[in-house]
């Protein structure tokens, strides 16, 4: 997801719950989108390594967890690497099937109940 995307989503997000709030608000105080992600739990999806590697600079920042398939890190560097909160299934995602994609969100979403899954997308073939 695009950084455009991600403002624009975290916009709809702050404007859906303060068209929630009843009576006499002050307003809210402007706040990077990045301070609206801090606040929420979440975990990430890396499928490619660099999804992977892009996804562990902003868990690095934010303290979200990340998950990857077997393709976005070899077993041998994923046992030797000493990243704190990152979980590798043993299957390949990078084929991108649906029923795969399905099971590694159940799987994820069983320890992290709740929480928001940010998935990496294949960018737009043109």
């Amino acid at each position: 997801m695009t950084e455009f995307a991600v403002q624009t989503h975290l916009a709809a997000i702050a404007k859906s719950s303060r068209s929630q709030a009843t009576g006499y608000s002050r307003p809210e105080p402007a706040t990077s989108s990045l301070q609206i992600i801090l606040e929420k739990s979440m975990v990430f999806l890396a499928i490619t390594p660099k999804g992977l590697k892009n996804a562990l600079r902003e868990a690095a920042r934010s303290g979200a967890a990340v998950w990857c398939g077997a393709d976005a890190v070899s077993e041998e560097d994923f046992d030797t690497s000493k990243v704190r909160g990152l979980t590798r299934f043993d299957y390949q995602l990078q084929a991108r099937d649906l029923l795969i994609l399905a099971d590694a969100l159940d799987t994820i979403d069983q320890h992290h109940p709740g929480e928001v899954v940010w998935v990496e997308a294949a960018a737009a073939e043109r």
